[in-house]
């Protein structure tokens, strides 16, 4: 894990009426590292996600992500940056092959072939071919071959987690921010699905910031570990020192200690 600071978040606040879902947040992710992002339910950490990848403007603070200020960012221009992020439920296209899936993450691949110029058919052609070799690896590496020509609806739900993080991998990220990847999973599939996220980061020099409410996931996988309530962070450590720390234990883990 560097010691380079990735994302960083100052003062983040948002609101939504007269509720205050963030309040105040600071939240630090290192290069190369796997970050947690836990919280009681309605601690605001979804609410942190959607800010930080633009799906919501915040109220005040900034997001600054690889030394550039992406507040104010839209969330196409945040993934061209390299920020990209899953969804707690996998969101893909049923109707769809895994590889056409795989092909709708791809940078640049907006379904643009028909309105191409005759001046751009070229870049085009050639960005396709690069999508397309690239949907292969990515198949190849998660194992995911065998797929290739069956829609997306006929994946079993690991294998649509698996999905999403390969279409993730399409737009070439250098941060992925996972939500709830362990959601609905039986524990063999969960711990198929946490191999894959360390190897990846590993092999690929992946960073990833991930909400799990799966305690055993986030402790044995996170390098540290941030924690909310009532949408301010209330601690950030280890897994140890987060265990052991008396506001986690009153907000989070409950009274008693573990």
């Amino acid at each position: 894990m560097s010691t380079e600071s990735l994302l960083s978040v100052h003062g983040l606040r948002k609101t939504f009426g007269g509720i205050v879902a963030i309040d105040g947040l600071e939240l630090e992710v290192k290069r190369n590292s796997i970050t947690g992002l836990i919280g009681p339910n309605g601690a605001g950490k979804t609410t942190a996600f959607k800010t930080i990848s633009g799906f919501h403007d915040p109220d005040e603070g900034e997001v600054v992500f690889d030394g550039q200020d992406i507040t104010a960012n839209s969330v196409q221009a945040i993934v061209d940056a390299g920020l990209t992020r899953t969804f707690q439920e996998a969101r893909t296209f049923p109707s769809m092959t895994v590889f056409e899936n795989l092909l709708i993450g791809h940078r640049g691949h907006r379904g643009e072939g028909l309105l191409q110029s005759s001046a751009g058919v070229k870049t085009y052609a050639s960005d396709e071919r690069t999508a397309m070799e690239r949907a292969d690896q990515l198949l190849d590496y998660l194992q995911l071959n065998d797929r290739k020509d069956k829609q997306a609806s006929q994946l079993a739900v690991g294998e649509r987690k698996l999905l999403e993080i390969g279409r993730a991998l399409m737009t070439e990220p250098d941060l992925i921010l996972l939500d709830e990847p362990m959601a609905g999973l039986p524990a063999d599939v969960t711990a198929d699905i946490i191999e894959y996220i360390e190897r990846i980061r590993s092999e690929r020099d992946q960073t990833f910031l991930i909400i799990e409410h799966d305690m055993d996931t986030i402790m044995s996988i996170c390098d540290k570990i941030a924690v909310m309530d009532a949408g301010k962070k209330i601690a950030a450590g280890t897994a140890e020192e987060i265990q052991n720390d008396s506001a986690v234990i009153d907000a989070y883990l409950g009274t008693e200690s573990p």
